[in-house]
C-alpha cells in the first residue's frame, strides 16, 4: 500500500467521522487543556477563582485577594479497539474494498460508540434537570425553561447548542407555535419544515441509540442503550471538553498479514470527555420519565 493511498484512506475516514458524528462541536481545541508531563492518560484543565468586591474604606488599604489558578487532573477511561479481517476473495466477490469496509465500520460502529459515551458522560456529570413525556403542546415551554435556567446561571448565549432526540425534533416541527412562524405563498409547492436554529442555538438531531443516560459498553461488541432516553440537552459548547486523543486506523494488506489471505482493518479510539468542576451549570438536560 503506497504512502499516497494510505494518506487518502486516512483522510476519507476523517471525513466519515466528521460527517456522521453529532458531537464534533464538542471536540476540544489544544488551548483548552494541556497534556500531563507525568502520565499519557491524563490531561489538565484550568480553573480560575477569586473573591467578589469588598466594602471600601477611605484612608485605608483596599481589600486584597489572590487569584487562585488551579489545574484539575482528568484521567481517560475509554480505550476501545477492533480489528477486522476482510478476505481478498470477499473483496472481489462483494465488489467492494477494504477502504469502503473501514468507512462503513466508522459510520456504523465507531462514531456511534464515541457519541453515545460523550452524552453519557455529560449526564453522569450534570444529571437530569427535568423529566417529562413531551408533546406538541409543551415542547417549547420545556425548552424555554432550560434556556431560562442557563440564563439565570449566566451561561453565554453565543456558545449554546441544543441537542434533541428525533422524537423531540418532530414535536418541534409539528407544534402549533412553529406553524405560526411559517410563511407559505400560493405558488410555493415545496414543503420545508427544517428547524436549524432555536433562539440562536444550533439544533442538532441525535439518533435514539446514541441518546440514553446509561448505555452499557461491552468489552467485546459495541454498546447497548440503558437508563432513560433523553429528550434534549442544552449546553455551553465551550465548557465541554471532548478529547479524541488517539484514533489511529490502519489497513494491513494481505501480503503483510501473518496468518490470513486477508486485509486487516485496525481501529482504536482512545478518548474521553471532561467538564471543569465549576462549569456544570452550563448544561441543562431533559429526559423521559420512563426507563428503557
Amino acid at each position: 500500500m503506497s504512502v499516497a493511498y494510505a494518506r487518502a484512506y486516512l483522510d476519507k475516514l476523517d471525513e466519515v467521522y466528521k460527517k456522521y458524528s453529532v458531537t464534533t462541536l464538542m471536540d476540544a481545541i489544544s488551548s483548552q487543556y494541556k497534556e500531563s508531563a507525568d502520565a499519557a492518560n491524563v490531561v489538565l484543565t484550568r480553573s480560575i477563582d477569586f473573591e467578589g468586591l469588598a466594602n471600601h474604606t477611605r484612608n485605608s488599604d483596599i481589600d486584597v485577594d489572590d487569584v487562585d489558578v488551579a489545574w484539575e487532573s482528568h484521567t481517560f477511561s475509554q480505550d476501545r479497539s477492533k480489528a477486522l479481517d476482510f478476505d481478498v476473495m470477499d473483496e472481489k466477490e462483494a465488489r467492494t474494498t477494504a477502504v469502503e469496509i473501514a468507512g462503513q465500520f466508522y459510520k456504523q460502529k465507531v462514531v456511534p460508540d464515541v457519541d453515545a459515551y460523550r452524552f453519557k458522560k455529560i449526564f453522569d456529570i450534570a444529571g437530569a434537570d427535568a423529566n417529562a413525556d413531551l408533546t406538541t403542546d409543551n415542547i417549547f415551554a420545556a425548552i424555554d425553561t432550560g434556556v431560562e435556567t442557563l440564563d439565570d446561571n449566566e451561561v453565554p448565549e453565543e456558545s449554546r447548542v441544543i441537542y434533541v432526540s428525533n422524537n423531540t425534533y418532530n414535536l418541534m416541527k409539528n407544534s402549533y407555535d412553529t406553524d405560526k412562524t411559517r410563511l407559505v405563498t400560493e405558488m410555493d409547492t415545496t414543503i420545508n419544515k427544517k428547524i436549524t436554529v432555536y433562539d440562536g442555538m444550533p439544533v442538532i438531531k441525535v439518533p435514539k441509540s446514541r441518546f440514553s443516560t446509561a448505555p452499557v459498553f461491552s468489552a467485546t461488541d459495541g454498546y447497548t442503550v440503558g437508563g432513560y432516553y433523553m429528550n434534549f440537552m442544552i449546553l455551553d459548547i465551550n465548557e465541554v471538553l471532548a478529547i479524541l486523543k488517539h484514533l489511529p486506523s490502519d489497513i494491513i494488506p494481505p501480503a503483510l498479514h501473518n496468518t490470513k489471505d486477508s486485509y486487516r482493518i485496525k481501529v482504536r479510539a482512545y478518548h474521553d470527555l471532561f467538564i471543569p468542576s465549576n462549569k456544570e451549570l452550563g448544561v441543562y438536560i431533559h429526559r423521559k420519565t420512563t426507563g428503557i
